[in-house]
């Protein structure tokens, strides 16, 4: 039976998205408060926020390229489940803020995982259904991330800060229990051969993409996943609420995807998407700290959260755009990793600002970091690229 014409799989499939992601983000609403509450220092939040990018700037393409030749992407999603549950157990179990560093790097390891379940899940598709394909990937990824704001602001506010990281532990093991019998089409039943590195890295599409991915990685881990729950916290909003914060601005996210692979996609193209999505997140990164009252912060996080969902499933769609099937999740990896040093870079370069600007400086950051990708974006061609197979025969 093929694996394209079974539909519980694909079911399942987006279950584990969504059950990983929340693993993965239950007690980000609380984290950068958290390792306040510990004693860490501003600089120190930043640190652990980028901690999360090392990996999958460092790993991702190497998993993807092991992935293609093994022709096998089913056994990193049980890695991916397993290092979710010994990342949270970690920080549980030793909440010291320098250890939140190292148990992040492991959490960032999970993620390096994720071209592999994006692409497991295009592979249960037709054909030519790619922006779609990454729109329902998208919304799966972001069903969990807001499932797990709703859930992790209760949990804290229930039973305390360590109660979230006690639930993305159980997490990780539901998501194993869910992954373990998927069923896979290997590499062995197509032709098989050696995916031609160099000429990812020189493809134009994925070229584009990867620049673009930086800079939307960078205003995402500045606001949403970094500082604005502690701006937020510094605005006298109730701890409990943070979990409400992240879910304004994960919500427009998960059904945007949807929206725009399903019915944007057909009526503009990926630069038009880009390019919205990029002016979305510039305007209200930059209106974030000059809002007044809370009900302004958690509408420019629906802002920010409309403007990802323009931007993630149509730069996805993009970095993969001509390459063949047997080699996209090296392609997909090479793209996720560039947009590491985002992940990486914002937070970072914002532990330093904060220092000597204040704490508005990230969204300031975060601002031109928006306006570069509304620029970049507005100058990728119109046409279509060609693809990967046509110069790859042409070099023979």
């Amino acid at each position: 039976m093929e694996v394209g014409d079974r539909r519980s799989p694909k079911i399942r499939l987006l279950w584990a998205i969504g059950v990983f992601w929340a693993g993965l983000y239950l007690y980000v609403p609380i984290l950068a408060p958290y390792v306040s509450h510990q004693g860490g220092s501003n600089g120190m939040v930043g640190l652990v926020v980028a901690a999360y990018g090392v990996p999958q700037l460092t790993t991702r393409i190497f998993l993807g390229r092991l992935a293609d030749r093994l022709g096998h992407r089913h056994i990193f999603l049980m890695l991916g489940m397993t290092t979710v549950t010994a990342s949270s157990l970690g920080m549980v179990l030793w909440p010291v803020p320098w250890a939140f560093v190292g148990f992040r790097i492991l959490a960032g390891l999970a993620a390096s995982t994720w071209a592999m379940f994006s692409m497991l899940y295009v592979s249960y598709q037709p054909v030519g259904r790619d922006v779609r394909s990454m729109g329902w990937v998208s919304f799966a990824n972001n069903a969990g991330q807001v499932t797990a704001s709703v859930v992790g602001g209760y949990l804290v506010g229930r039973w305390g800060w360590s109660a979230p990281f006690w639930g993305s532990a159980a997490l990780g093991v539901i998501g194993f229990l869910l992954v373990a019998k998927l069923p896979e089409k290997r590499w062995a039943e197509r032709r098989r051969g050696k995916t031609p590195f160099r000429r990812l890295l020189t493809h134009r599409p994925l070229k584009v993409a990867a620049g673009l991915g930086i800079f939307g990685q960078m205003v995402t881990f500045l606001t949403t996943f970094g500082y604005v729950p502690l701006w937020a916290v510094h605005r006298s909003v109730p701890r409990d609420e943070l979990g409400l914060l992240m879910l304004a601005g994960i919500l427009p996210t998960m059904l945007f995807s949807v929206i725009t692979g399903n019915w944007l996609s057909k009526r503009w193209s990926v630069r038009t998407l880009s390019w919205l999505g990029f002016a979305m997140m510039g305007c209200c990164s930059l209106l974030t700290p000059v809002s007044r009252g809370t009900g302004w912060l958690f509408a420019t996080q629906a802002g920010l959260g409309v403007g990802r969902g323009m931007v993630s499933p149509s730069l996805m769609a993009m970095a993969i755009i001509g390459v063949p099937d047997r080699w996209r999740t090296t392609a997909l990896a090479v793209y996720q990793a560039s947009y590491a040093a985002g992940m990486i870079g914002g937070p970072a370069l914002a532990a330093f600002t904060v220092g000597q600007l204040g704490l508005r400086s990230v969204f300031w950051l975060a601002g031109i970091a928006s306006l570069l990708g509304t620029g970049m974006s507005i100058m990728v061609p119109a046409r279509n690229a060609s693809t990967l197979v046509a110069k790859t025969a042409s070099s023979r």
